[in-house]
Order: structure tokens, then C-alpha cells, then sequence
């Protein structure tokens, strides 16, 4: 078995929030960042479904987006601390990383409004609707991140249809 890759150089953001305490050094387990990305991949494409609600998409295209921002700390060899914004930190930190907003303008507020939507309603009150559109924007976002976390996590594209 191939023994796991060099850590990358630790980009500004992620050493800030180690410094400031809201993110905590990992341990790196190759086989972690694999089953995020596939799973992030499954909960996508199921979220493409036609037949699946407009809120179950939702929940499943935000759930591949942090599925792939976790693949992403595990990457540069950190992760979330429990405790307030512990769900919100990875997705805002998908946006440098990923240099999401030069590659679809506009990423950064679609993630930040499905967090508070996704937040509100898993801790404060019900799920409040959630608009066709805002799905769609959603499952843009991740569809772009999809391959920009790949590249990041040296994992080759899979094949068309697989």
C-alpha cells in the first residue's frame, strides 16, 4: 500500500483558524478522502433526480458539499473543531481553497444562504422552503467544487457514466 502523500503548504485560512482555535490538527487517512469524494458524488447525482422533493435535493446537494470540504480539510491535515459554526467553517473555507468564486461568481453567498438555511432549520425552527432555483444554484456549486476538489486531492476523474 502506498504510503499517504506529502501534506500540501497549508494555505492562509486554514493556518488562521488553527491559530484562532476553530480548526484542529488530523491525522490523514487516504481512504477518508476517497469515501467523502464518493459519497459527495452519490448524494449529487441523487440530488439530480427528478422525482426527489426540492427539500430532499437541497439537504442531499449540501451534504456533498460538505462531504467534499471535509475531503478537503483532511487534505491539508486538519479538521473542524466541535462547537458553534463547526458546519459552516468547512463550506466558507471551500470558497479560497477551491478558488470557487474565479471558477462560478457568486458561490461564496450560495453557500453561505444554503448554510443558513440548512442551520436555521436543523437548530432553531422547521426547514423553511427552499426554491427550486436555490437548488439549482446549489448543486452548480458543487457541481464546479467536484472537480476542483479532485485536482486539489490528486484524484484522477472517473470515467464518463461510472
Amino acid at each position: 500500500m502506498p504510503s499517504d502523500p506529502a501534506p500540501p503548504p497549508r494555505p492562509e485560512a486554514v493556518r488562521n483558524l488553527l491559530a484562532t482555535g476553530g480548526l484542529d490538527e488530523a491525522a490523514y487517512s487516504a481512504d477518508d478522502v476517497r469515501q467523502w469524494v464518493a459519497n459527495a458524488e452519490a448524494m449529487l447525482a441523487d440530488a439530480r433526480r427528478a422525482e426527489v422533493s426540492t427539500h430532499t435535493a437541497f439537504i442531499l446537494a449540501y451534504e456533498a458539499f460538505y462531504s467534499l470540504a471535509l475531503a478537503v480539510l483532511m487534505h491539508h491535515r486538519v479538521r473542524v473543531r466541535e462547537g458553534r459554526g463547526h458546519r459552516a467553517t468547512p463550506g466558507q473555507l471551500m470558497v479560497p481553497l477551491l478558488d470557487l468564486e474565479a471558477a462560478l461568481p457568486g458561490a461564496g453567498k450560495v453557500i453561505v444562504q444554503a448554510q443558513t438555511n440548512r442551520n436555521t432549520s436543523t437548530y432553531e425552527r422547521p426547514f423553511p422552503p427552499v426554491s427550486r432555483r436555490q437548488v439549482a444554484d446549489l448543486l452548480r456549486v458543487v457541481e464546479v467544487a467536484l472537480p476542483r476538489a479532485r485536482a486539489t486531492l490528486g484524484l484522477a476523474t472517473p470515467p464518463e457514466g461510472t
